[in-house]
């Protein structure tokens, strides 16, 4: 089915076409079909840049910039993708930059008036016309509210919400036409991208959803003194409108030499680390993209975290994976990191899951005799993830978007102080945790949730089991999708069992029955004793003996 129904999808087609062209990507408007939206000059010419002469990657990550808001939004979450996306794609779309021009004040001023409800002037006593930073989704703008607090205001950019939908589903209708006429993109699932993309972008849109995560965060930092997280003002806060403290200071990203600004390092660094650690571990959420431009240094040399659209969220079992893991690396134990990183993805082929752990030990054996200082987490990641594509193995997002933080962390501290080491910092965290997770208040707490866990699945058996039943009663067995084969041998199995237990049942009845003739002394007797005692222990000797056999076998 074609998107492209409408004048704005025809218009938009012809723009991805024509900057497709542009940056000498003909090939790709050949094998997408795309020549129909360019001019007939430029159609006789797409094969003229089958080969571009720069790079690919470049070429694209130009495109993208030019094509602007969803696409350089696309190419940025693709950059949080190491396990889909090679690495010399990775470098180039982590440069792409989401800057734009910002839209008139009229237009601001229109959109907070109308998410608030009252005119700006009864909200804030001073309202920046000039935006202090503007991006394809919204802008900033500088306040100050009523009371007096000095706090930033982030309003959506208008229409953007159509915009975005309209590129999406472009977006799905070239991600199907790639999986159609380039068979090899399909390893790496171009749909799957677009609708995470789409997931991502919704979450973005609303400005609720980021306030919410950045009172989560709030909670991680509450015993740190030198960690800032903005307030969120929920009175003035809507989906469009997003009203938090203003933090005053210099991005890190900013800064070339910390030692100009008399910034100890070690503590600096350390102090990054730590609250990284401390959100995945202890709290089971993090940062998804802690680059330095979302991290700011204050006069008073304490950090504030900025930009909390994109948050990782863990579940409790992905956690202790994670934990698992994290011991494994700051003990240098291959087995360990082997056994943690298979238990986090998906390998269907058991061959593939041998070799796999096989080559991991291989790669990360010299670990074994290493010291801290010599290992780095970036490498570490970055090879995995390559040995984990070449055998078709998948990660779920969240533990993709976590590796992509710790190495972007990695690298901040790494900036800040260069002979910073992740893993040595970690340690004291990671057993500090050991100790927690082996006391007796954790271990009883531990029980006492296995036990109700077990409980609830002990109640919820019977109701499970017959929905089971009455499905495989109903349903076709090729909508089932289980085999024939297996099927028998599961009937024949219930039968077996069946049998054995009727038997067990019938032995059982036979000895007490055999008891209770014996105790009331129930004539014939013979050598002194009843006569149906005897028979009936001796057919239960016999059933005892064939229920014997039948287990063995």
């Amino acid at each position: 089915m074609s998107l492209a129904q409408t004048y704005k999808d025809v218009r938009r087609l012809q723009q991805i076409a024509n900057v497709l062209f542009r940056q000498e990507l003909g090939y790709f408007v050949d094998k997408l079909n795309l020549k129909a939206h360019l001019p007939f000059e430029k159609r006789l010419h797409v094969s003229k840049f089958a080969k571009p002469k720069d790079s690919t990657p470049k070429r694209l990550r130009l495109a993208m910039e030019e094509l602007g808001g969803s696409f350089v939004k696309l190419g940025q979450l693709l950059s949080l993708r190491p396990d889909l996306v090679p690495q010399d794609y990775l470098e180039e779309f982590s440069k792409l930059q989401d800057e734009v021009k910002p839209f008139p004040f009229d237009v601001v001023k229109m959109t907070v008036e109308s998410e608030l409800g009252s005119p700006l002037k009864k909200i804030f006593s001073f309202f920046n016309e000039k935006p202090v930073a503007a991006a394809s989704v919204g802008q900033v703008h500088e306040a100050i509210l009523k009371n007096g607090q000095r706090v930033a205001v982030k309003v959506q950019r208008p229409g953007i919400r159509e915009v975005f939908e309209t590129d999406i589903d472009l977006m799905y209708h070239l991600a199907r036409l790639l999986e159609k006429h380039i068979p090899e993109s399909k390893s790496y699932s171009p749909t799957g991208i677009v609708e995470e993309f789409e997931k991502y972008t919704q979450k973005e849109m609303d400005y609720v959803s980021e306030a919410k995560n950045i009172e989560r965060y709030q909670v991680v930092v509450e015993d740190q003194k030198h960690v800032v997280i903005p307030k969120v003002y929920w009175d003035f806060t809507t989906s469009k409108v997003l009203t938090m403290e203003f933090i005053d200071g210099v991005k890190i990203s900013s800064i070339k030499d910390f030692r100009k600004l008399k910034v100890d390092g070690d503590y600096l660094s350390g102090l990054i680390a730590r609250i990284f650690v401390k959100s995945v571990l202890y709290h089971n959420i993090f940062h998804a993209d802690p680059h330095p431009g979302n991290i700011m240094l204050l006069k008073n040399k304490n950090i504030a975290l900025l930009d909390f659209g994109i948050t990782g969220q863990l579940t409790p079992e992905l956690t202790e994976k994670v934990f698992n893991l994290y011991m494994g690396l700051v003990n240098a134990d291959v087995e360990m990191i082997t056994e943690g990183l298979v238990s986090m993805g998906f390998i269907s082929d058991e061959t593939n899951k041998e070799k796999f752990k096989e080559e991991i030990r291989e790669t990360w054996s010299k670990y074994y005799d290493t010291t801290l200082k010599q290992f780095n987490m970036s490498s570490f990641f970055w090879e995995t993830i390559n040995m984990g594509r070449k055998y078709g193995m998948r990660f779920s997002v969240e533990y993709v978007l976590l590796i992509k933080a710790m190495v972007t962390t990695e690298g901040v501290v790494q900036k800040i102080n260069p002979g910073f080491n992740f893993v040595k910092v970690s340690r004291p965290m990671i057993e500090k945790l050991i100790k927690e997770r082996t006391s007796p208040e954790y271990l009883l707490k531990s029980a006492k949730k296995t036990l109700m866990d077990f409980k609830n699945l002990l109640v919820r058996f019977p109701v499970d089991a017959q929905k089971i039943l009455t499905k495989l009663e109903k349903e076709e067995p090729k909508e089932l999708d289980i085999c024939d084969a297996d099927m028998k041998k599961f009937e024949t199995e219930i039968e077996r069992s069946s049998n054995r237990m009727t038997l067990g049942i019938v032995m059982a009845s036979l000895i007490v029955a055999s008891a209770l003739v014996m105790l009331a002394k129930i004539p014939p007797f013979v050598g002194g004793l009843p006569l149906y005692s005897l028979i009936g222990l001796i057919i239960a000797g016999i059933l005892l003996i064939v229920l014997i056999i039948s287990a063995l076998k």
